[in-house]
């Protein structure tokens, strides 16, 4: 009534209180860091905030300082924290292990577990003329393979250091194992230019890639060679793209849209071929590009080099 008053009166109604800032959320699932009361203290029974004496303050400063020097200290080379995080894992070691509290990393030993690597070797010889090996395991631990360097042995003897992508349990683990000096290959290519039409009003492009390969391994060999034609955009009703003559069959190919780095790739196609140990092969490939004798294709009507 006294405020109807005073708004009647000209006064206006007075300014809300000011709003009181929340307080601290009381630490009742820090169970960390809660004990139970004492018998004879009125909160008897009931978990209380456990009291802080001199020594778990600085334990505690001490714990924050060193997370922050973790936090800052750089990955090995080679070595990332970039993988999914959906879910936790505890790794066991099989036996007792000690690590220098020096501020550094280390690596330590945690388990081991066989598992059956299958060899093979793939080429790209229109970008590199070098065939690389390739093993490719199943994980066989319950938990991931997490990403990073990962050193090569063949027969106890230092091969390679490679690098592994982050694989959930069970899944294929492909590990390169670099450049096989062992087996050769080489890429050469044609070009022609043919004038069609009743008025000789269209070209056709002729190529032809022919891939030699030879293995000079003593060991027989599961080869993959991968190559790419070109590929019209949409809309492109006056180019025509045809495949020829292929020896040996190949199929479509393009990377694996769940791997790593995984690229849009169209007009790929492979080569997948068995080689004997001290035996050569060739491969060819030929497709023909049609475009209008008044066109000429960006970069040039010869596409192979």
């Amino acid at each position: 009534a006294d405020q109807l008053e005073r708004a009647a009166a000209g006064g206006g109604l007075p300014p809300p209180p000011p709003e009181q800032a929340p307080g601290e959320p009381q630490p009742r699932l820090d169970y960390a860091n809660l004990v139970v009361a004492n018998p004879d203290a009125p909160a008897r029974g009931r978990l209380i905030p456990a009291p802080r004496d001199a020594h778990t303050e600085q334990a505690r400063i001490e714990a924050g300082r060193g997370q922050l020097q973790v936090d800052m200290l750089a990955l090995p080379p080679g070595c990332s924290a970039a993988w999914s995080h959906t879910y936790d894992y505890a790794f066991a070691t099989d036996g007792a292990v000690d690590v220098q509290s020096d501020g550094a990393w280390h690596s330590i030993a945690v388990t081991a577990s066989a598992a059956t690597a299958q060899l093979r070797h793939v080429a790209v010889p229109r970008e590199q003329a070098d065939v690389f090996r390739i093993a490719t395991i199943s994980n066989p631990f319950l938990g991931p393979l997490l990403p990073g360097p990962i050193d090569v042995y063949d027969r106890g003897q230092f091969l390679v250091t490679s690098v592994v992508e982050y694989a959930p349990p069970g899944a294929r683990v492909e590990i390169g194992l670099g450049v096989d000096a062992a087996i050769k290959i080489a890429r050469n290519t044609e070009f022609r230019e043919e004038a069609t039409g009743m008025l000789r009003g269209s070209l056709r492009l002729h190529h032809t890639v022919t891939i030699d390969v030879d293995n000079v391994s003593a060991a027989p060999i599961e080869l993959e060679i991968r190559e790419r034609v070109p590929v019209t955009r949409e809309g492109e009703d006056d180019i025509e793209v045809t495949p020829g003559r292929v020896e040996p069959a190949w199929e479509p190919w393009k990377p694996d849209a769940d791997g790593p780095r995984a690229a849009r790739l169209r007009g790929g196609y492979r080569w997948r071929i068995a080689l004997p140990a001290g035996q050569k092969t060739t491969l060819r490939a030929a497709y023909e590009i049609k475009i209008s004798s008044k066109a000429e294709l960006v970069g040039g009507n010869r596409r192979e080099s």
